[in-house]
């Protein structure tokens, strides 16, 4: 187990937890727009930005990426925090102003007009559409790296960079699991965009294809023994080997 401090309250935690794991397992509250637990933590939105002093040292540093250490000393509310948080939600804010998730957290941080002009440069799919995509990469790393499908991809650099479809077209890789719709913070992705269909739901054979299910689910509610399937037609992982989200 390791030791540390969060906001002056010790926190004991296993070893190999990150400074994220640790905050919440303390009950504190610490902001962020590219977390999910389905993916190895990327720092991407970099909300979650704390102080940490560890061995006399001082340095800001993204908690979802940053490993716990003996006696660490963290700081997730201090002013220098604060004052790095505001000024992303002020740029998020000129980047996504219509998004209500970037909107609620910037409010939550005091920020409620951004005075930098950005201009919105951002397309969605294929279709010309003004993006409110804050560039997390969670639709492309689950699509390339954990189902290993490879519908979506990274474009341009800097303001220009996108979230796009190879050569702009219609994908036709897509396996319609509408991961990518699921996870997207924002509500951007749309998986109409990236094949011009719908994802698919599973009919519920036990209520005669009333209901839906997932790929791994209890046959029907009185099952003996009452342990979850694996549906081999419908898993990801019996289609790419990818995946594995569930183990």
């Amino acid at each position: 187990m390791v030791n540390l401090t969060i906001d002056g309250r010790n926190v004991k935690v296993e070893k190999g937890c990150t400074v994220l794991d640790a905050a919440r397992v303390a009950g504190v509250h610490i902001p962020t727009l590219c977390w999910h637990e389905s993916l190895p933590p990327y720092g991407a939105c970099r909300f979650c930005t704390v102080e940490v002093t560890l061995r006399g040292r001082t340095r800001m540093q993204t908690s979802c990426t940053l490993p716990v250490s003996e006696g660490m000393v963290v700081s997730t509310a201090s002013k220098p925090v604060l004052k790095i948080r505001r000024m992303l939600a002020e740029l998020m804010l000129a980047r996504c102003p219509d998004s209500e998730p970037v909107i609620e957290l910037a409010a939550e941080l005091g920020v409620h007009a951004s005075r930098f002009p950005y201009p919105r440069v951002g397309k969605s799919f294929m279709i010309g559409e003004e993006s409110d995509c804050i560039m997390c990469g969670m639709c492309v790393r689950i699509c390339d790296d954990v189902l290993k499908v490879g519908s979506l991809a990274f474009e341009g650099r800097g303001g220009l960079r996108s979230v796009t479809t190879p050569f702009h077209e219609q994908s036709e890789v897509c396996r319609l699991c509408g991961a990518c719709e699921s996870i997207c913070p924002t509500g951007t992705i749309r998986q109409r965009r990236i094949t011009g269909q719908e994802p698919k739901g599973i009919p519920f054979e036990f209520e005669q294809g009333l209901a839906e299910r997932k790929p791994i689910s209890l046959l029907f509610p009185q099952a003996v023994p009452k342990v979850p399937v694996i549906d081999e037609d419908t898993c990801m992982n019996f289609k790419t080997e990818g995946c594995k989200i569930c183990e």
